[in-house]
Formats: C-alpha cells, sequence, structure tokens
C-alpha cells in the first residue's frame, strides 16, 4: 500500500500473523493509511502465535492509520491494536477477549530507550484519537508522553468516553439530568467551551482534572469521592465546577490549579 491509500475489506479476514503499519528504517518515511472495514471482522486465524508480534495489528512509528467503517478488529488475548504512530479510531469495534493483565483493546505505547533499553535513537510517543467506534476490552495509554484523546460527539457518549479514558474532549453540552454518574479512571476533561450538567450524584472514584472553558455544574452535596482522601483530587484550571444553589465554588472539594 501507498501513502495515502485507502484499504477496503471485501470479505472477512483471518490474520495469520500480526497487521503491521510500518516502513523500514524505524519509520522515517511518514505515511498516512485509511483501513475501512466496510461491514466485514479481521480476527486470528487458527493457529495464530500471540507472540509474533506486538499486537493483531501494529502502528509503526511514524506511522498514521484511521479505522472507519462498521465491522470488528477482535483478538482473544494480548493486544488488538498497538499504537507507536498515530490511530484514528473513526468507527468499527476494536475488541479484546483476555482477561489477563496483559490483555487489552488498545495500547498507546511510550518508547524511552534510555528506560526501556535497545537504543532506537529517540523517543517514541504514541497517539490515539477516538471520535467514533467503540473500543471493547482494557484500554492502556503509557506514560511518559503518549497521547489518547477521546471526543464526545454524536457517536460517542461522555460515559463511553469516561470507560476509554484519556483526555476527554467535549464537543457539545452534556446534561445527566436526575441520573447519578460515576467517573472511573484517572481523566483529564476538557469542557471546551461547553458545560457538564447533573442533579444526580457524581461519584469520583479517582484524580480528575477539569481544564477548558466551561461548567460542571451540580446541586448541593451531590459530589462523592471514593477511597481515601489522600487518593482522590479534582482539579480545576480553565474551567470549574459551579454549585447551583449556594452559587459558589465547592472549594473543598476543588481549588484552582
Amino acid at each position: 500500500a501507498k501513502d495515502g491509500d485507502v484499504i477496503t475489506l471485501v470479505a472477512n479476514v483471518q490474520a495469520s500473523k500480526y497487521l503491521d503499519v510500518k516502513t523500514a528504517n524505524n519509520g522515517e518515511v511518514a505515511r498516512n493509511f485509511t483501513l475501512d472495514l466496510n461491514g466485514h471482522d479481521i480476527s486470528p486465524a487458527d493457529g495464530y502465535n500471540y507472540n509474533s508480534g506486538y499486537s493483531l495489528i501494529f502502528v509503526g512509528i511514524n506511522q498514521t492509520l484511521t479505522i472507519k467503517g462498521e465491522g470488528t478488529i477482535t483478538a482473544d488475548k494480548k493486544v488488538t491494536v498497538g499504537v507507536y504512530g498515530v490511530l484514528n479510531l473513526v468507527g468499527g469495534t476494536i475488541i479484546n477477549k483476555g482477561t489477563s493483565d496483559e490483555d487489552a483493546a488498545l495500547c498507546i505505547w511510550h518508547w524511552d530507550p534510555e528506560v526501556d533499553g535497545y537504543d532506537c535513537g529517540y523517543v517514541v510517543s504514541g497517539t490515539g484519537v477516538v471520535t467514533g467506534g467503540t473500543i471493547e476490552g482494557d484500554v492502556y495509554c503509557e506514560e511518559g508522553g503518549a497521547k489518547l484523546t477521546v471526543n464526545v460527539n454524536e457517536n460517542i457518549t461522555l460515559d463511553q468516553a469516561l470507560a476509554i479514558g484519556g483526555t476527554i474532549t467535549l464537543t457539545k453540552d452534556v446534561d445527566y439530568g436526575a441520573e447519578d454518574f460515576i467517573i472511573p479512571s484517572a481523566v483529564t476533561i476538557n469542557l471546551n467551551g461547553h458545560n457538564i450538567t447533573a442533579a444526580g450524584v457524581i461519584t469520583f472514584d479517582t484524580a480528575t482534572r477539569f481544564v477548558g472553558e466551561g461548567k460542571l455544574v451540580i446541586p448541593q452535596d451531590r459530589i462523592v469521592l471514593a477511597g481515601e482522601a489522600d487518593d482522590i483530587a479534582v482539579w480545576v484550571g480553565d474551567g470549574y465546577v459551579f454549585n447551583q444553589v449556594k452559587d459558589q465554588y465547592k472549594s473543598e472539594v476543588t481549588g484552582d490549579d
């Protein structure tokens, strides 16, 4: 395939080895591909060797892969899609059926030769951008430089974005009504000029950071910090948490960053 090509599936694919999106010489030539699932599925063939590569689909250094269309990409264990380059998830479903700590549907990797060994000559950080599609299985974004952004839009709800994690960017206002909701993992929520309104209980299971112009509007006494107080914190940068009853910041929970 050449730079800029759209690869469209016309049938289901059973991979006998991992599918490698890369170029020679550690990705010195940048390339951009689109994979259109087109209603079809990718899965491992019988006898697939899960130790043959990093993941079922591997996006290498300096490579960009956009996945779109209806269909699934499924692995039984290890990593389904691994990224050292850039992944744009627009459609499709990435699935991992594994149950161990090493199994994940999506991994965005970071490589520092001084820390990880094998000197490739430079630090490498993957990027994932999710604007559509779904992910069934764990999502892992390595510390140190890897980035994962999930947009809340007409395709992805805030609950779905929170389940994925990373940096969540609102592209519209979100109104939970009277429903309770939980922020289950350490995320950054970029309000991006929009508001989250909730009349129910908001539970923070871990540290959360709000940035960007906008508001989290909540009624009085509706914030719950799960776990030990020292383990949970809510930071506010440009955005802020607003108490609609007291008409003030909930200062015991939030502080200026």
